[in-house]
């Protein structure tokens, strides 16, 4: 558990406001740094990408139910890739965009398998 932002924010927030409750504001505002509540992706940081699951379900790629509506598997498909698409890692160095890469061509084939078997049975 980290502890430097917390001890630094109440030292830092006693010194400035010189009352002890500079001191909680400033622990409870390095709490909210080592929590990670200012880190945003703001163009800052390269996002991470998973590695893709070895299952050759694409329900399960997809991380929806087989009696998902098309609407659920189109919403599922739409915010996994924009997690991994291409042009989000264009920044990133060549291990990270070549994860991020195959992250996407299996979700899209994961895509238009099941489009193609619900057009089959349909």
């Amino acid at each position: 558990m980290y502890v430097t932002a917390r001890v630094l924010g109440m030292l830092i927030g006693w010194a400035l406001v010189r009352h002890p409750a500079g001191g909680v504001i400033g622990f409870l505002l390095g709490w909210a740094i080592d929590a990670g509540w200012f880190h945003g992706t703001h163009g800052r940081a390269t996002p991470s990408v998973r590695e893709t699951p070895d299952s050759s379900d694409p329900y399960r790629l997809l991380g929806v139910s087989r009696h998902a509506s098309m609407k659920d598997i189109d919403r599922a498909w739409r915010k996994a890739m924009s997690k991994v698409h291409p042009d989000r890692f264009a920044r990133a160095d060549a291990p990270t965009r070549a994860k991020a890469e195959a992250r996407a061509r299996a979700l899209n084939a994961a895509y238009d398998a099941i489009v193609a078997e619900r057009r089959g049975a349909a």
